[in-house]
């Protein structure tokens, strides 16, 4: 990882100023969505692919409510006891 060599403060709402360098390095632009997670002692930030809620795939995706949904996973879902109302667990 290249270290950049600069300190950035972060403002009182929480912002952060990302480099233009960097923003141009990762393809960021103005309106770019991005997923913002922390591992151990970092904050990671990522711009945002959406995938399969149930597998992960970022193929052939379809959206329903705020999911995305793989065709793959919507057929066998379908093909899953089909007019069969879910169960509910308690």
């Amino acid at each position: 990882m290249k270290v950049l060599g600069s300190i950035k403060t972060i403002d009182e709402v929480g912002r952060v100023v990302i480099p233009k360098e960097l923003r141009l390095k990762a393809g960021l632009v103005a309106r770019t969505d991005v997923e913002v997670y922390a591992e151990k002692d970092r904050i990671i930030l990522r711009r945002y692919r959406p995938g399969c809620a149930f597998c992960g795939s970022p193929e052939n995706l379809v959206q329903w409510r705020d999911n995305y949904i793989c065709r793959s996973c919507v057929e066998e879902l379908k093909s899953e006891n089909p007019g069969t109302p879910a169960q509910s667990v308690d």
